[in-house]
């Protein structure tokens, strides 16, 4: 986010992956909390996909 506002790059990306990381980081407490194992990977393979939603389309859009 700090680089989107600092060098007038696009808001809206940073922004859906910051979403994604928060939904990601929900995932990892929920799987964790009910023991599933399935949702702790699902959360922590958002933040990969954050990553990748932030710096692949802020190139090609």
């Amino acid at each position: 986010m700090y680089f989107a506002f600092a060098y007038g790059l696009r808001k809206d990306l940073p922004f859906l992956a910051l979403v994604v990381t928060h939904a990601g980081l929900a995932l990892i407490w929920l799987g964790r909390r009910r023991s599933r194992r399935l949702l702790t990977w699902a959360g922590i393979g958002c933040y990969p996909l954050a990553v990748a939603l932030c710096l692949l389309l802020q190139n090609v859009l």
